[in-house]
């Protein structure tokens, strides 16, 4: 999942100066298995953006341009929000959801210049079909509403969409029973970013040869800002007391190893110091709450430090 997740969260941190879109439950259908929610509205308030939307990275900029050119708006300013959402940890399973501003005929026909281009209409719904050049993969996309864009490598994920569109699908609205309903409706109102994950041992991909992951069944990230201060509160359902035991453990031995590497990194160690552990039977908190500024500046530190090896290779 963590191949699927990069990219994106790339993105909504680029395109974090938009308008808002909060978390649809009424999108999402009631089977997936993980969300990953980006609510530009709240990020464009927070101290962190203010510094950060000045130290875009050249190349970063361009790709902004690139999707700017290629959707007919401004990325930066007219991008709503993102939600993915997938039944599984295969890439190709996933569905994208972009809200923005969209210039659909300027769309259409950047897609119909596309050798493979080719459209399916399916219930009410057009299909549209292409062959994208940056990854050489197919994919399938449909305008579901004036200012949303659903995009996956499934058609059949896409198809399901609509028939949940129309009312013959489930979603996370309407059969609010899934674990996965009560993980995002527990998020804050001021979060800008949401995850939450359901049946975390058996996402092969996303679990796989990770021992905290193996010992979990639900995990729930929810992070936002407060007067300032960007807070980030991890909620880890173990499979059992004795494996939220284990897995205290090895997260506490994590953060000591972490403290120890970044003991000449102050913002980075200050961060560390900050965050919290505690254990509830089969459940784990862990939480941390820091000046946005100090924030920025490790996460930028980190950015230079990796910048420096990549050009030392």
């Amino acid at each position: 999942m963590k191949k699927i997740l990069t990219p994106i969260i790339l993105i909504a941190f680029i395109c974090s100066a938009a308008a808002a879109a909060n978390l649809k439950m009424n999108h999402i259908p009631s089977d997936s298995k993980w969300v990953f929610h980006w609510n530009s509205d709240q990020f464009s308030e927070t101290k962190y953006w203010d510094l950060a939307k000045d130290d875009i990275p050249a190349d970063k900029m361009e790709d902004i341009q690139w999707l700017s050119d290629f959707l007919g708006y401004d990325v930066l300013e007219q991008t709503h929000g993102i939600t993915l959402y997938g039944p599984d940890a295969k890439k190709q399973n996933g569905v994208l959801m972009v809200y923005g501003e969209f210039d659909k005929p300027h769309v259409i026909s950047g897609l119909k210049e596309n050798e493979e281009y080719a459209q399916e209409l399916y219930r009410s719904e057009i299909i549209h079909q292409w062959r994208d050049p940056k990854d050489n993969r197919l994919k399938s996309g449909i305008f579901a509403d004036p200012q949303q864009v659903v995009v996956s490598e499934n058609k059949k994920a896409l198809k399901k969409f609509i028939d949940m569109k129309a009312g013959d699908q489930e979603s996370l609205k309407s059969d609010s029973s899934y674990s996965l309903s009560s993980l995002l409706e527990a998020a804050n109102d001021d979060a800008f970013m949401i995850i939450g994950v359901t049946q975390i041992s058996n996402l092969k991909k996303f679990g796989k040869n990770n021992a905290i992951f193996n010992n979990s069944s639900m995990l729930a990230v929810v992070s936002g800002e407060k007067s300032g201060k960007t807070y980030i509160d991890i909620d880890l359902t173990a499979k059992d007391e004795e494996s939220a035991e284990q897995v205290e453990k090895m997260i506490s031995g994590i953060k000591a190893f972490l403290m120890l590497k970044s003991k000449n990194n102050d913002e980075t160690l200050s961060i560390l110091e900050n965050t919290t552990l505690k254990q509830d039977k089969n459940q784990l908190f862990m939480s941390v709450e820091i000046p946005s500024e100090k924030v920025y500046k490790a996460i930028k530190k980190h950015a230079e430090r990796e910048k420096s090896k990549d050009s030392e290779k």
